[in-house]
């Protein structure tokens, strides 16, 4: 991988772009925790940022080496949205796992 200017900023615009979405998924999936909002709209954002994700797969193998936690990152949004497209029957994120902990401490 080249590490001039022009190709560190293509990293960072691509780091963002994943790190934007990843932050979406957890988001939503925290709306599917706390069932917030219509569950069709829920799903549809999901199946977006899901193809989303698809597209910036090939991009981000090379892109690791610039910044190794991209694979964390996609895979946490990843999980998330299976979370969101499952309604809550599938396995979280570690990030999600922890949330539904905290949520059931402050329950319980």
């Amino acid at each position: 991988m080249s590490s001039t200017p022009q190709d560190q900023g293509d990293w960072s615009k691509l780091a963002r772009e994943l790190y934007q979405l990843s932050n979406e998924a957890f988001e939503l999936a925290q709306h599917e925790v706390a069932m917030q909002g219509d569950r069709n709209d829920r799903e549809q954002r999901a199946k977006a940022i899901d193809q989303r994700l698809d597209a910036l797969w090939p991009k981000l193998q090379e892109a690791t080496a610039f910044d190794p936690g991209l694979t964390q990152a996609w895979s946490d949004a990843r999980l998330d949205l299976l979370y969101v497209l499952s309604s809550g029957t599938l396995s979280t994120s570690t990030r999600l796992f922890q949330f539904l902990e905290e949520r059931k401490t402050k329950k319980g």
